[in-house]
Parts: structure tokens; sequence; C-alpha cells
């Protein structure tokens, strides 16, 4: 009110006249006084609302205006606001000091003060201990994953070894090799990954148990159900002679329909029988390697420096650099011109339409001296489909480990391409002429 606003004026020009030291009710009702004074300065300076139906083109107007500026570069930029109050000084009194509290609060205090140090103390040093065994647990995991065991430093070896042996499985210490044919070939250019020859000594023939199966029982029962339908459609159906070779036989997939409603009923009971006899069997079961020769297998697949190629003669597998592979592959093999000749990638597709010709030719020209399970194979093997043309056969190389220096065996696979159709009829006709051959054994019981 004006006259509460005209008491506050004069006690302010009375405490400026007499400078005489505020209390704290005269130091805030001076500092509310000195507030009303700016805040009516700036309501007097503010420029009067507009309508709003007219604030949206004129801020489009003022928006357009400050893109024009900005782009001539005339914007400046913004000086930093001025203050509107005074600083807030010399409204206390220059003696004023706060009241002096007793020696039982301040006793509380010391005693707070040192509890909320102590308890700081010791989160430091309960955060220090966690970083340092989350980094000596992180180190103990990576060696597991590693090696398949973390040795500990404050036991004895003989210790170590006791406690590794009692952390494996007895399946896991009877499949470890006890001669293991494996021959490491190393030039000291790349590092290689650790365990290789752990994980070689158990031969390239070794089987391995997954935690889990990795085949799909939805597959299997899929492909038992077709198999059952197949013997079902040719029941009772003799088979004349020359219409069935298992030698000479290309699958095609063929989906046969349902059979009888019977056999329908028991597959169904089957499936559902098998399906529920799985689900308790889903647990990880042991298997037969240890997590170090998974993390070297892992390793070498991901690995291009190294590679892995079989021993000839069956003496087991061989690891060697990649580079060196290459370079005796060119320079003893594939540069001899006299065995080898170099093609694009157009001329051999070339090659194999002229060769998948010649025996469509042969085929249809020799139909009458074959039977009809012959002409079926050689017809399903010109199937663009089963066997493109596009695909060729593959180079590679074993080692002959038993020769000093060892020496390289060149090996062209053509499987799943069409010329091994060819092959695979050409060695059923040679197979019948092994009799007459005079060194020929059928059996043991041949021998004696």
């Amino acid at each position: 009110s004006p006259a509460a606003k005209g008491r506050q004026w004069a006690i302010y020009k009375r405490s400026v006249k007499k400078q005489e030291p505020l209390s704290i009710q005269q130091a805030v009702r001076r500092l509310a006084y000195q507030f009303n004074q700016a805040k009516t300065a700036l309501q007097k300076e503010a420029p009067a609302p507009l309508h709003p139906q007219s604030q949206r083109p004129l801020a489009r107007e003022l928006l357009r205006r400050r893109d024009q500026r900005r782009r001539r570069g005339s914007i400046r930029r913004q000086q930093p606001p001025q203050q509107i109050l005074p600083p807030f000084k010399k409204v206390l009194p220059p003696r004023w000091r706060p009241p002096k509290q007793s020696r039982r609060i301040q006793q509380r205090k010391r005693r707070r003060q040192k509890q909320k140090a102590l308890k700081r103390e010791q989160y430091f040093e309960h955060s220090l201990h966690q970083r340092v065994c989350n980094k000596v647990n992180n180190f103990r995991d990576e060696q597991k994953k590693l090696f398949g065991f973390c040795a500990d430093p404050n036991k004895t070896l003989r210790a170590n070894i006791t406690d590794y042996v009692s952390t494996i499985t007895i399946h896991q210490y009877l499949s470890q090799p006890a001669n293991a044919a494996c021959h490491f070939y190393y030039d000291g250019k790349q590092p290689y990954p650790l365990g290789v020859r752990k994980l070689l000594g158990l031969g390239l023939k070794f089987c391995i148990q997954h935690e889990r199966p990795t085949n799909t029982l939805k597959d299997s029962i899929s492909r038992f159900k077709n198999d059952v339908r197949n013997r079902h459609t040719f029941l009772n159906k003799p088979e004349k002679p020359g219409e069935y070779i298992p030698g000479l036989y290309i699958p095609t997939g063929h989906q046969f329909k349902p059979a009888t409603t019977e056999i329908e009923e028991a597959l169904s009971n089957f499936t559902s029988a098998v399906t529920s006899i799985q689900r308790s069997y889903r647990r990880k079961r042991a298997t037969n390697m240890t997590p170090l020769q998974w993390r070297t297998m892992s390793n070498i697949q991901q690995n291009l420096h190294f590679i892995t190629i079989e021993g000839d003669k069956n003496t087991g597998g061989c690891f060697l650099r990649r580079g060196l592979y290459k370079y005796r592959a060119s320079s003893e093999h594939l540069s001899n011109t006299s065995v080898y000749l170099r093609l694009s990638h157009h001329e051999a597709l070339i090659k194999h339409r002229l060769l998948r010709t010649k025996i469509h030719y042969f085929s249809r020209k020799y139909k009458e001296s074959m039977c009809k399970a012959e002409q079926v194979y050689l017809a399903r093997s010109q199937n663009e489909k089963l066997f493109p043309t596009n695909k060729f056969p593959r180079f590679r190389m074993t080692l002959k480990v038993h020769k000093k220096p060892h020496k390289f065996r060149p090996i062209v696979c053509c499987a799943g391409t069409f010329l091994n159709c060819l092959s695979k009829w050409v060695d059923y006709h040679l197979q019948k002429l092994k009799p007459f051959i005079p060194s020929y054994l059928k059996d043991s019981g041949d021998l004696l």
C-alpha cells in the first residue's frame, strides 16, 4: 500500500542520514523496497502486449528480418544483461555477528563431522577394494576361458594340478590323446594361437560332443515321415532288374503323399512321444573337449594367417602358415604349365558347358545299352538345380610328412559337381572288371 511504501522510504532516509547500523528487520525492509522499485521500473519500460491475432505475423516478420541480418553479418554478439538490482552490500550492520552456540552444540557438530569423515574414508577404501576384486575376478575368468583353469599363486604346483584334475570330468580326462599325431610347421613370422598341439593331437577324425545336439528334432522327424511314406508307396511293388542301383542313385528330395490313416496316426503319436521325451533331456551335458581346446578351435577358424591341412598316409593334422601353403602350391604345382593351364572364369565356364553337352550326347547315343537306373542317373546329373554349371572343382593339397624335405600332394576335389556323377558311373563299371585281375582278393576267406 502507499502508506507502507512511505514508511519504508522514511526508515531508509533516516538510516542513511544518521549512518546508524541497521537491524535485521530494517535490512529486509530495505531490500524489499529496492526490489519493488526495480520491478516498477521494468514494468514501465516493457512494451504493451499485442493482440493474440496480431502476434503471429509480427513474429514472422521479426524472424525474417533476423535471418536477413544474419546472412549479411550485421548481428553482433549479445551483451550480458545489466544488473537491475544493486549489489547486496552493506545491508547487514558492519559489526553484526551470528549468535554464539552452546558448548554442547559445538561438540555435537564436531562429532558429526568426524563421523562423516570416517564414513567417507571407509567408502573410499571399500570402493578401492571392490575395484581390485573386480579386476582379479575378470583376470581369473579370462584365464579360465583361455586355458580352462586359473592357478593360485599361493598354492604349490602339485596342489594346483590336483585342483585342475578335480575340475574336469572323467570323459574329458580319458579323451586326452596319449600319442598325439600332430605336425607343427612354424617359421616364426606370425604369432600362433595357444593350445594348437592339444587340439590337433586329438586327430582329424575325432568326434566332437557338444553341450547340446546340433541337429533339430523337427527336421529329423520330417525326414523320418517322408521315408516311411516312401516305403509305403513302394510296398508290394517288386523292383524290376536294372531299375534301381544303390551306387547310382541321386535323391531329388521328392515329398511323398500321406499314407493310410493308421500309419499317419502312428506317426503323430510317435512325434508327440519323442518331443515329450526330448524336453526332459534339454539340459547341458559334459563335452569331451576342454575350454582351451574350444577356444583354440574358434581362434583357428577366425585366424586368416594359418591353415590346418591333412597329412598324407593318414599321419594326422598339419598346422602351418597360409602364406607358405599358397607359395608352395603356386611354385610346385600350379606354375607347371605342362600339367596345369590357367583359365579365366569365362573360359572355365565355357569348358564346363562343353563337357555337359558331351555327356548329354553320350547318354543319348548309348541309351539302348544302358539300364533304366543308369539313364535316370545320368539324366539327373545334368540337372542345373542339383549340379549347377558354375560350380567348379576345388584344388587343395596334403603334406607328405614322411618325406624329407617334406612335399605337397595336389588333390582336385570334384565333389558336388556334375563331373563327380560321371566318375561314379565309370567306377561302377570298372568294379565289374576286378575279378579278372590275377592279384584280386575278394575277402580273407579267398586268401586262405
